[in-house]
């Protein structure tokens, strides 16, 4: 992706779509807003950071246990947090009761 002197994201040149304007980085779904998503979201995180992640894919489970590990103080809301600025908690929709 480029960024022109406005400001404006562009797709990189070379692909079929190359040139035409793109979202703006952060730019996607308001479902963040949704409040019972969020809290759905955080119920699965929390199953998966105590262990409880049974019909959870191990790919995931493994991903989120190894980006708390990562972190400095090992602290789970701070790696949700970043989840949910980074745009990837969706993933975890698919396991919400």
């Amino acid at each position: 992706m480029a960024q022109d002197r406005n400001g404006n994201n562009h797709k990189a040149a070379g692909r079929s779509d190359g040139g035409q304007f793109d979202r703006k980085a952060g730019q996607g779904s308001d479902d963040d807003l949704d409040l019972d998503i969020v809290d759905a979201r955080r119920r699965v995180f929390d199953r998966i950071v105590a262990g409880d992640d049974d019909g959870i894919d191990p790919e995931t489970a493994r991903r989120i246990r190894y980006a708390i590990r990562l972190t400095p103080d090992r602290d789970p809301d701070r790696v949700f947090a970043d989840m949910r600025r980074n745009g990837v908690d969706p993933m975890l929709d698919r396991y919400v009761d």
